[in-house]
C-alpha cells in the first residue's frame, strides 16, 4: 500500500492564462498519511487537513496578487479539483483495503 499521496495540479488551473509562463509545469506535493489510522474519524480529519493544506500549496492559495484580497475563480476551483481527486484516491486505497488487498 502506498502510504504518500501525490496532489497534482496542472498550472493552468491555478494562474491566469496571461500570467503563466510559456514553459510552465505541473506542481505537485507529497502528502504522507502512513502514520493515520483511516478506519477512525480522527485519522479521516488529520488527512482531510493534510490535504487542504497541500491542495492550498499546490494552488497557489496563499499567493498575494496585488490590488486585491480576492482569491480568483482559478485558484478555487483548482483547490476543489485537487481536494476531490486526492478523496476519492482515498477512497479507494480503503475501499481496496477493506476486500484485503
Amino acid at each position: 500500500m502506498k502510504t504518500t499521496l501525490a496532489l497534482i495540479a496542472a498550472v493552468g488551473l491555478a494562474v491566469p492564462a496571461a500570467a503563466m509562463p510559456a514553459d510552465a509545469v505541473p506542481y505537485s506535493v507529497s502528502v504522507k498519511y502512513s502514520d493515520l489510522n483511516l478506519d477512525t474519524p480522527e485519522g479521516l480529519a488529520r488527512l482531510e487537513r493534510r490535504i487542504d493544506m497541500a491542495s492550498r500549496e499546490v494552488c497557489g492559495f496563499e499567493r498575494v496578487v496585488t490590488g486585491t484580497r480576492i482569491r480568483s475563480s482559478e485558484i478555487n476551483a483548482c483547490r476543489d479539483k485537487v481536494k476531490a481527486k486526492a478523496m476519492a484516491h482515498i477512497a479507494a486505497v480503503r475501499e481496496e483495503q477493506a476486500r484485503g488487498g
